[in-house]
């Protein structure tokens, strides 16, 4: 058993879906396609690079594109350095659809392996099988944060 999780988890969570945004997104997207997890979601940037394995699914507008997101998602994850207006809009879709949602923002002194176990807990209790993840797209690092995040998320839920 690692960081708590019960045996059997990896079956809940079994795809990422994102808006393919520069940095958080596309850091869970690769995190989650090399660990053999499904990928998908609505992009309305067409200029974002085609993903292997990715349905491109686009919508006429963004704020399109963040709700239907989170409607076909069991859960949405926040991956932030700060708020933002558009962390608002999807966190009033995923209240006005009764989806569970929760927030990580990060920031220096955060022990990784709290926010994993934390995160892993999550996944769990909510039985989350399809993940939206959405996040910061202007910090340099947030891509690695985020892929080394999803990925020892995964292995912990693995290993339990």
């Amino acid at each position: 058993m690692y960081l708590g999780c019960s045996v059997g988890a990896l079956d809940m969570i079994y795809k990422i879906v994102s808006g393919g945004g520069l940095g958080a997104e596309l850091g869970a997207m690769q995190a989650a396609r090399e660990l053999g997890l499904e990928i998908g979601g609505f992009l309305c940037d067409l200029d974002i690079p085609p993903m292997i394995g990715v349905t491109q699914r686009t919508a006429p507008s963004r704020a399109m594109q963040r709700r239907l997101n989170v409607q076909d998602s069991d859960a949405t994850l926040f991956v932030l350095r700060h708020h933002s207006e558009p962390m608002n809009f999807i966190a009033n879709a995923c209240r006005s659809m009764r989806k569970p949602a929760k927030q990580i923002l990060l920031h220096k002194g955060v022990g990784a392996d709290a926010v994993i176990y934390r995160l892993s807990a999550w996944i769990e209790e909510r039985n989350i099988g399809v993940l939206n993840v959405v996040g910061d797209a202007s910090e340099t690092d947030t891509y690695r944060l985020i892929y080394d995040l999803v990925s020892r998320t995964i292995a912990a839920i693995e290993a339990s």
